[in-house]
């Protein structure tokens, strides 16, 4: 199942400044959860406001700064979002899903190599999460941009690997292949990715 890496970065940030504070108190933490509130009704103007305010109470805040990149590049503000990741990168140098923000919005603005090495960058500081599968996938949709159909195709095997129900790293497989000619290997591509839709089906029918 495809998530929105965005948004669970951002509930993950949430969660981590649930911390209590005094009735009516703003802190850069409070600013952040207000923030992330605005966010959730697409008010990204609204929410990067209080970005900027929880960095003028700490100018060294890189989840502001992380926070305020992904509400901008949600807005369509690549270039800000851009700036932004790179602030949260110098303060904490060791986050992958930053990384992985900036990624995307380099790739958004056609920069694909500082994208593959920020794509990079995420799965050598994260080479185990259960999200890299959409890495892989966004990654091969590049390559694939760039007619690298051969390493297009690597990255969406990976995906697979990593989530054999991914309908769309199927499907991308199969576009992959019958670039290079290999039309049998997409036409099997294709019934697994009907084969994966029908399990997914099956799956959100269960019970819970």
């Amino acid at each position: 199942m495809q998530f929105d890496r965005t948004r669970i970065l951002l509930l993950y940030l949430f969660v981590i400044f649930c911390a209590c504070t005094t009735p009516g108190q703003q802190t850069d933490e409070s600013l952040i959860k207000s923030a992330f509130v605005k966010s959730l009704s697409n008010d990204f103007d609204g929410a990067i406001a209080d970005c900027t305010a929880a960095l003028k109470i700490n100018p060294n805040s890189d989840n502001a700064f992380t926070c305020r990149g992904s509400y901008r590049y949600q807005k369509g503000d690549m270039e800000g979002a851009i700036a932004d990741y790179t602030s949260a990168i110098k303060l904490a140098p060791k986050v992958a899903g930053t990384y992985n923000g900036r990624a995307d919005a380099y790739a958004a603005t056609g920069q694909t190599k500082l994208a593959f090495a920020d794509y990079a960058k995420v799965l050598e500081l994260d080479p185990t999460s259960k999200y890299n599968d959409i890495l892989y996938l966004k990654r091969g949709r590049l390559r694939f941009g760039l007619k690298d159909y051969e390493g297009a195709i690597l990255d969406f095997t990976k995906a697979i690997e990593l989530n054999p129900i991914y309908i769309p790293a199927f499907e991308e497989r199969a576009k992959a292949y019958r670039a290079v000619g290999k039309n049998l290997l997409a036409d099997a591509d294709d019934k697994s990715a009907e084969i994966a839709r029908q399990k997914l089906l099956d799956l959100l029918k269960k019970p819970n």
